[in-house]
């Protein structure tokens, strides 16, 4: 079995972290980053949770400065530290995830500055998301000793309340209403 976070030997510029089977957090730098073999990371999409307008074109520029790495789902997210985080957001990422997961495009990033708020909030939704439960999703997005529930518990509270919005909707669907 394996042991997640697995963390690539990359260093600590990138706080880059696979959490699950193709889905990585990680700071801006990861970005650019280079697997075991040397190579660049091939994204098959990229989640950046932009604190503001200025970092969202921070954030396109990286994208286009990011040589031979054409990402083919993208979804770039005006995220603030330590705040809610809207239920479109979190549904924007989601769709980004899986497309890359079922077209094969290759792994997703989860990024943000520095790969240990933002990034690391949205990515336990994708975790939760698949059923993943919310001790063992917030153990493996947090990262270095760095506790994300204690830091960005807002965050955390809106993807819960996201999780279970998405199982009220399922639920109803599979219900038939009755008078």
């Amino acid at each position: 079995m394996i042991g997640w976070p697995r963390y690539p030997a990359l260093g600590d510029v990138h706080m880059l972290r696979e959490v699950a089977p193709g889905l990585f957090v990680g700071s801006a730098a990861a970005l650019l980053a280079r697997d075991e073999s040397g190579d660049r990371y091939r994204w098959g999409s990229w989640v950046e949770c932009a604190h503001d307008s200025h970092g969202l074109t921070r954030a396109v520029e990286r994208s286009r400065a990011a040589v031979g790495a054409v990402i083919p789902h993208t979804a770039i997210l005006s995220l603030r530290d330590c705040a809610p985080i809207a239920a479109r957001d979190l549904d924007a990422a989601l769709l980004v995830v899986r497309a890359a997961r079922e077209s094969g495009d290759g792994p997703s990033l989860v990024s943000c500055a520095g790969g240990v708020s933002r990034s690391a909030v949205v990515a336990f939704a994708m975790l939760r998301a698949e059923g993943i439960s919310h001790v063992e999703a917030l153990r493996r997005v947090s990262s270095h000793g760095f506790d994300v529930g204690g830091y960005n518990p807002a965050g955390v509270a809106s993807v819960e309340a996201w999780v279970a919005m998405r199982r009220d909707r399922a639920r109803g669907e599979r219900e038939p209403v009755r008078a």
